[in-house]
């Protein structure tokens, strides 16, 4: 058989085992991810988060995005004459039983959160949410960030954000941090929900059957 012929069925035949190499996510690795407990715990607050069924607002009252309950940041207040309040709530995760995946740099990680924000940009009072996620060493020290940098709700519903990318070597917590900004005029009117961790180890077959994948591809555009 022509080579031109045999690398059309060498793909067809690499196919399904890469197909079961496929990733596989984690469960959420957060605990009460969206408040449904009816208490922060164990989220750690800057002091003025708390949990709510609604917040009403001057543009209307504010629900969960799903469920009860959900992360209220309503209660950080803002002074006059451009001081600038920030408040935060995290969690961190423990991926000590990842710790050969992230070392040799095969572990994906996924952070998500809905988020709802109040005021619109062209206010100078206007609300942000952001959502980031840090990678800390065993001792706590932080070696990597994931952001979405300071974003706001348009028209003032739940929208998803999300970050992904690659743990660093040296990993061992995750810490998923949510933040709420406001400069003057106010309470920092940012609500969160849903939010989440996830994890997936490349599998080694699959980066194998990649390769592979790609080469033949290669082989096959070539002139025979």
């Amino acid at each position: 058989m022509k080579r031109a012929a045999i690398i059309p069925v060498l793909i067809v035949l690499l196919a399904p085992a890469c197909a079961l190499s496929a990733l596989i996510w984690s469960d959420n690795l957060l605990t009460n991810p969206g408040a449904e407990t009816g208490v922060l715990a164990p989220w750690i607050d800057g002091s003025h988060t708390i949990v709510s069924q609604s917040q009403g607002e001057h543009t209307g009252p504010v629900y969960p995005h799903s469920g009860n309950w959900f992360f209220n940041m309503a209660g950080a207040r803002a002074g006059s004459a451009g001081q600038l309040v920030i408040e935060t709530l995290y969690q961190d995760v423990d991926v000590r039983s990842y710790a050969p995946a992230i070392d040799r740099g095969m572990l994906l990680v996924q952070a998500n959160s809905w988020l709802h924000t109040e005021d619109s940009p062209d206010h100078d009072y206007a609300d942000y949410a952001q959502l980031s996620l840090y990678f800390l060493t065993e001792s706590g020290g932080r070696i990597g960030t994931l952001t979405t940098g300071l974003v706001q709700s348009p028209n003032d519903i739940w929208i998803a954000k999300a970050v992904d990318g690659t743990a660093p070597f040296g990993t061992r917590t995750l810490r998923l941090e949510l933040l709420g900004r406001k400069r003057e005029g106010g309470w920092i009117n940012a609500f969160f929900d849903d939010a989440g961790v996830k994890v997936a180890e490349v599998p080694e077959p699959a980066t194998l059957c990649l390769l592979s994948l790609a080469s033949l591809q290669f082989l096959r555009r070539r002139k025979f």
